[in-house]
């Protein structure tokens, strides 16, 4: 009996709000997509599928300086941190994020300082 393979396979749902999420295994991994509806200028509504990166979080901030919102994203394998800052346009007054990707690097652990056992006076090793 051979394994099934799903490749390429999934599903999207549409959630109680109206939008529509799943997933789909490409290469043997399984990504989340979304997908929306969008007209082209022929009056023809299409869904557009889009693969999710990442999330942005609330980001508790404590100088006006500081991103609202923060997160983590990764594209073709790079991960990225996110900050965004909620604004608005002088022009048209529609609220907008605007974003700043950074690559992550890898943090070096401290590594703990080995536990050194102190000898007690009648256990002296010579």
């Amino acid at each position: 009996m051979t394994d099934y393979n799903n490749a390429g396979e999934g599903a999207i749902f549409t959630n109680d709000d109206g939008s529509l999420e799943g997933n789909i295994e490409l290469d043997g991994t399984k990504h989340r997509v979304s997908a929306r509806k969008k007209q082209l200028r022929d009056g023809t509504e299409i869904m557009v599928m889009e693969i999710e990166l990442g999330s942005l979080f609330p980001n508790n901030k404590t100088k006006d300086t500081q991103p609202d919102m923060t997160g983590k994203v990764s594209v073709d394998g790079q991960l990225y941190r996110v900050a965004a800052w909620e604004k608005t346009s002088q022009k048209t007054g529609k609220k907008f994020l605007s974003m700043k990707l950074s690559e992550v690097t890898e943090q070096p652990q401290q590594q703990a300082e080995p536990e050194v056992a102190q000898p007690s006076d009648g256990d002296i090793p010579f």
